[in-house]
């Protein structure tokens, strides 16, 4: 993880998961054990089933003293095996709308 500056004095970091393209906070967990010099973090997994296939950033935030947080490092996760899948085109000649394109040729 880059940036690694993952501290304990006003209590356990948290855990955010971002899309990486949207910048969408998608989960959140709060770790239960740091090893020393910040070696090593535990903390629960998030529900992630219903991540898609991508890439995706996993941001450690330090709490402050007022009750805050700031980074203390980042790395990526990528997930696969839940690929999207689009809807077909709809069949030659048909048409949702009248300003729709005109029929196939």
């Amino acid at each position: 993880m880059s940036g690694a500056q993952v501290v304990t004095t006003h209590g356990m970091p948290r855990i955010e998961i971002y899309d990486a393209y949207s910048g969408t906070i998608l989960a959140t967990t709060t770790a239960t054990a740091v090893g020393p010099k910040a070696s090593w973090l535990q903390a629960p997994m998030p529900n992630l089933s219903a991540l898609r296939t991508g890439m995706y950033y996993v941001l450690v935030r330090n709490l402050t003293a007022t009750g805050g947080s700031e980074p203390a490092g980042i790395t990526t996760l990528r997930a696969w095996g839940r690929d999207v899948v689009y809807d077909p085109p709809p069949p030659c000649g048909f048409r949702r709308r009248p300003m729709d394109e005109p029929p196939c040729s």
